[in-house]
């Protein structure tokens, strides 16, 4: 498992910060290629994973998104995806309004954003005030991506 860092440090908190050790031990303590694609919950509502498989897109094709109980620590199984970033202040023009029971609103894409690159066996986290834009492709469209987004409960949402 690598981190990938970005140009700005998130300051979770002391309990945050607990929650993601154990959603760290439960992704190095298992054979994650076995689990099927869905939910499984780590500690109920408190910490979940979320296996995905899908192909990438092209960027302009996606939304940016937001989420407002949960953190996401988005790890790459196997594949190689890029993921746009942006502060959540700089997403001012929603698409798909806030829906409360997904946890998630859609933005149209901000005037600057960063963008990482993540691959087999990296990880890298967004926090509430993270806006990102997902499943694009890097390089050539289409790439196959086995991904498991492990979703810890924000601190505020308790």
């Amino acid at each position: 498992m690598r981190e990938i860092k970005r140009d700005r440090i998130i300051p979770f908190t002391e309990k945050e910060q607990e929650r993601i050790k154990k959603a760290c031990t439960f992704l190095a303590g298992n054979d994650l290629s076995s689990f099927p694609d869905g939910r499984l919950d780590i500690i109920g509502d408190e910490i979940f994973a979320v296996f995905q498989s899908y192909r990438t897109s092209p960027a302009k094709e996606l939304s940016f998104e937001a989420h407002r109980k949960y953190i996401d620590l988005q790890y790459i199984l196997s594949g190689t995806e890029k993921m746009l970033v942006a502060d959540l202040a700089a997403l001012t023009h929603e698409i798909v309004p806030y829906g409360e029971e997904d946890d998630i609103v859609f933005y149209e894409d901000p005037p600057s954003f960063s963008e990482i690159i993540l691959t087999d066996g990296d990880y890298t986290f967004f926090a509430t005030k993270d806006g990102h834009k997902t499943r694009c492709s890097a390089g050539q469209p289409g790439r196959e991506i086995k991904k498991v987004i492990v979703k810890i409960l924000a601190e505020a949402m308790l």
